[in-house]
């Protein structure tokens, strides 16, 4: 038995405002009888539903008694003969009324036979326009968005607004829900396309089909975790919250052409201060620290860990490439360093494969952190992975790749990637332009006591999120000092993507220690104290550990040389080194040019710092003939320049020498004493 209708919810049933139940009713047509007011008359029909409760009577007509004070609104449609029938059942509530006593079984049957199958009809009609504008409204703003059909029209993609979900279902049909209840509760569905035989599943069905209509979902639209620019403004995605210029909001609630996924909540990134001026000073301090074969590769790193912070908001997203002799820091810089810079919210995934990690980032923005990725792998193909990750995080292009059901899985790379390694070269001239390789010094052990203090005390998971909230908060003046100092990096002569390279980190490097934009000049005068000449890594590649027996292999080897002092025929690239800088012959020096080497006596200008003077043997990075002598080796495309680099002594000239029989090239220059520690000298 239904509990008896409250009046204020039998006015809303019926349609009448507060100020319309108040006016007095007109006599009904054909009759005498002047109705109560809206209010009386439903205080008359409480009192009598309850009476009936009360005494047990008509218990089964109850709900039928509910439907006909529902019906009272049917007068609003000036249909006559539910007039007719209001004013019999007035009239009949009237006298009841005043007896004091409920109706009776037989005279309920009379009055309710008289008109309830007409006001039945009546209150159906009522209903059902009520529906159709319910469902035209609540269309508009249901619970769920549908996002569009897939490119292949097999499946409609939605997000569900409360939670920020994004799923995907089949065409659904006509019969049953066929998944509809994955948009939207049944009680949605039930108030919106509810009808006397229950939801109208079909109907409902061809609204989200009509909705997908003219609207194609695109995958790669589809925004994980990480910070993002979204039609000018700033989105902070957090996982189950957005931040939107500074704003809560929901994952589902942004008004986007793209889709922000709902993923596992970060931490409370937004609460707290943003790092100061003098903490950022102390974190590159801390980094100089560590000890790096490049003066200026501090910089670069700490302008990474800044901008990895919000690689989905920058137009490039340089990688880096970190590179130490085993057992010398590799590993130990980037946890006691990186990571805690990161904010602790970076996993270091250790020999991961290039689906896995795009697995493991899943549209997420946030930075990825690769350790083992060497050369020697399985034939190279992890490290092959590795770089075209690198290549494709550079400029954020997608990346489409095969799955095991024939479908093509698109994913747009926007996280920012450090890859360390031992053995990791940089094949691809192109990619040397995206990847900055920075390599580790050794440090006797109370240096790196001292440096290991220094980071300890400037480096904690703390700063790290203070400094992700220093980034975002100035996201605009690092984004606008990127164009700047790239900028002006070009003017220095460098190639335009080694300025958008190089100008990026640089300019995470300079928001650790300043908040302000840069003007072009400023940019100039600040490369010109950092003692910036050029890209100092701009064709990254490898480490040391084996730069003396890539060196001793390379010098080893035997050419033929058909002269009296050589009865065997063959000579050493060594024994030609010695008699190409001793001056004796210049077919020496025209046989080491084609294999990439030259000895060298006289000043060399280097990328920062002042010109160096002395002894030398140069090894070309790239040469015909010392890549043909490297081909079977893990020195091979290129991989022996960064081992040599971290030779004792060892510079990179700022300028591209000539090599005899062959042409100018970028090289390495070793210590004469370094490259022939036994050779006395090295005058015989």
């Amino acid at each position: 038995m239904t509990a008896a209708p409250k009046g204020a919810d039998l006015l809303a049933a019926a349609g009448i405002t507060p100020e319309a139940a108040a006016t007095p009713a007109a006599p009904i047509p054909g009759t005498e009888i002047i109705p109560p007011t809206w209010p009386a008359l439903l205080e008359q029909a409480e009192a009598l539903v309850g009476q009936m409760e009360a005494a047990g009577r008509w218990q089964d007509s109850a709900e039928r008694l509910d439907a006909v004070c529902d019906g009272w609104g049917a007068l609003l449609l000036q249909d006559p003969a539910a007039k007719r029938h209001q004013g019999q059942l007035v009239a009949t509530l009237s006298q009841h009324s005043k007896a004091g006593h409920g109706p009776t079984k037989t005279e309920a049957k009379d009055y309710l036979k008289a008109g309830a199958e007409r006001i039945a009809q009546q209150v159906e009609r009522v209903r059902a326009a009520d529906r159709a504008k319910a469902a035209a409204e609540a269309f508009t703003a249901p619970p769920f968005t549908v996002k569009g059909w897939d490119p292949e029209r097999r499946f409609i993609y939605y997000q569900v607004v409360a939670s920020g979900h994004v799923g995907r279902l089949s065409p659904p049909g006509g019969n049953g829900s066929s998944g509809l209840l994955q948009l939207a509760p049944k009680g949605w569905w039930e108030t919106t396309y509810g009808g006397s035989q229950g939801v109208d599943w079909m109907a409902a069905a061809d609204a989200v089909i009509q909705t997908a209509e003219g609207r194609t979902f695109s995958p790669g639209s589809r925004r994980g975790r990480g910070v993002w620019i979204d039609a000018s403004r700033v989105v902070w995605h957090l996982g189950d919250r957005l931040l939107v210029d500074g704003r809560p909001c929901g994952v589902g609630e942004i008004q986007t052409a793209h889709t922000y996924d709902l993923k596992a909540a970060l931490p409370p990134l937004e609460r707290g201060l943003q790092l100061t001026d003098a903490q950022g000073a102390a974190v590159l301090a801390a980094l100089q620290s560590v000890g790096w074969s490049d003066p200026a590769a501090y910089l670069l790193l700490g302008g990474w860990c800044v901008v990895a912070n919000v690689g989905g908001a920058m137009e490039y997203r340089p990688a880096v490439q970190l590179t130490a002799q085993w057992g010398k820091g590799k590993t130990t810089t980037i946890q006691l360093a990186v990571i805690p810079l990161l904010g602790g919210l970076v996993e270091l995934l250790s020999n991961a494969t290039e689906a896995a990690v795009r697995q493991r980032a899943k549209g997420d923005a946030l930075p990825v952190l690769l350790d083992e990725s060497e050369q020697g792998d399985s034939n190279g193909r992890t490290r092959a992975g590795h770089l075209r990750l690198m290549r494709h995080s550079f400029d954020g292009r997608t990346g489409g790749r095969g799955t095991a059901h024939g479908e093509v899985s698109e994913q747009r790379i926007r996280y920012s990637i450090l890859a360390a390694g031992i053995n990791a070269t940089v094949p691809e001239p192109a990619d040397r332009s995206r990847i900055v390789t920075l390599t580790r010094r050794h440090l006797p052990q109370p240096e790196w006591e001292q440096a290991e203090r220094a980071i300890s005390s400037a480096i904690t998971p703390e700063i790290g999120q203070a400094l992700i909230r220093r980034t975002v908060h100035h996201l605009r003046t690092l984004q606008a000092n990127a164009v700047t100092l790239a900028r002006a990096i070009e003017r220095r002569g460098d190639a335009a993507r080694n300025g958008d390279c190089y100008g990026t980190l640089l300019a995470g490097a300079y928001l650790l220690r300043s908040t302000e934009a840069l003007t072009p000049e400023q940019a100039a005068a600040w490369l010109d104290r950092i003692g910036w000449t050029g890209a100092t890594a701009q064709d990254g590649s490898e480490p040391l550990n084996e730069g003396v027996q890539c060196l001793e292999l390379v010098l080893a080897h035997p050419i033929r040389w058909m002269e009296e002092d050589s009865p065997t025929g063959s000579i050493s690239l060594r024994e030609l080194a010695h008699r190409a800088l001793a001056g004796h012959q210049s077919d020496a020096e025209l046989a080491l040019g084609r294999h990439g080497l030259k000895a060298y006596l006289g000043e060399l200008s280097v990328h920062i710092g002042a010109p160096v003077t002395g002894r030398w043997l140069l090894v070309a990075n790239d040469s015909p003939g010392l890549e043909k002598l490297l081909s079977s080796t893990r020195w091979a495309k290129g991989g022996h320049r960064l081992h040599l680099e971290q030779l004792p002594g060892a510079v990179k000239p700022r300028d591209a020498r000539r090599f005899p029989a062959d042409k100018r090239r970028r090289c390495t220059a070793i210590p004469w004493d370094v490259a022939f520690p036994d050779a006395g000298g090295g005058d015989d």
